[in-house]
């Protein structure tokens, strides 16, 4: 029994179909690069804090003209204070390799907090500590368990940097040190899980990345492997945590080898 010529071109159309699926993944949708906006009420409605969070940026670097258009990006909401949570680099020794993140402009300054690929380091001593040295000599202040109260647009709030959970770094005590509990607070963590099971007053916002939001998003199964392994509550955008404290997790810049249905993020934050 013979192919007939509908058959024959019914399978063509599935091979094209799965060649431009194949395409997409591995090389259209890691850098086509998204701007997503959210609004979060820290302030009780008053007063406009614009923010830029970067999280994940990875080996972004490995691809230089898109690197440099994520930096452009960021650059182009004009916002108050830039955050980067964390997985600055692919590997730690790669820590020469960033020189691109002292383009980032902002108003008021830009933080970085470590993630778990800032720890990872083949045969390099104080490999971490070179990374932040170079973070910081691009006027980047790297928070590790560290905060900063920072007044803008006559709001005043407590940035807190708490660093990796992976790496055995992470303690909120330690980063949110003489922080009154009622000051608002954006809390900046690689992973969300820094944050499980903490009590937090006033009002607060925790801002992750970590997740990249699965790279391969396959509905329902993708976020189940993440919760099931350990890996994060959310997968990526908002939630509601308690009626105090909400999450934002950003999708990553990396463009992580492939993708699909989570497009590398910029994202801009409004506090009011």
């Amino acid at each position: 029994m013979g192919f007939s010529w509908d058959s024959l071109h019914m399978r063509y159309l599935r091979a094209v179909l799965i060649v431009l699926l194949v395409l997409y993944v591995l090389f259209f949708e890691p850098f086509n690069l998204e701007v997503t906006e959210n609004t979060f009420d820290l302030f009780g409605g008053s007063g406009v804090v614009k923010i830029v969070l970067i999280g994940d940026t990875q080996d972004a670097y490995n691809h230089p003209q898109y690197f440099q258009r994520a930096i452009a990006t960021a650059n182009a909401q004009k916002p108050d204070i830039i955050l980067i949570a964390g997985d600055v680099v692919e590997v730690t020794d790669d820590w020469d390799k960033i020189s691109l993140l002292g383009n980032l402009e902002s108003r008021y300054g830009t933080f970085a907090v470590l993630g778990n690929h800032d720890y990872v380091s083949f045969d390099c001593e104080k490999c971490t500590d070179k990374l932040v040295s170079n973070l910081e000599s691009m006027d980047i202040t790297v928070l590790r368990n560290e905060n900063r109260v920072l007044e803008i647009n006559n709001q005043e709030f407590a940035l807190i940097g708490v660093d990796d959970l992976w790496a055995g770094q992470s303690s909120y005590e330690n980063a949110s040190f003489g922080i009154s509990p009622k000051m608002p607070k954006v809390i900046l963590v690689h992973n969300q899980n820094s944050m499980k099971n903490q009590k937090l007053e006033g009002r607060n916002l925790i801002l992750s990345g970590h997740t990249h939001c699965g790279l391969i998003q396959i509905p329902f199964l993708t976020d189940l492997f993440l919760r099931w392994n350990g890996f994060a509550d959310v997968v990526g955008g908002h939630a509601t945590v308690d009626e105090n404290t909400e999450l934002y997790v950003t999708c990553g810049v990396t463009p992580g080898g492939a993708r699909f249905f989570t497009r590398p993020e910029v994202s801009v934050i409004y506090l009011e």
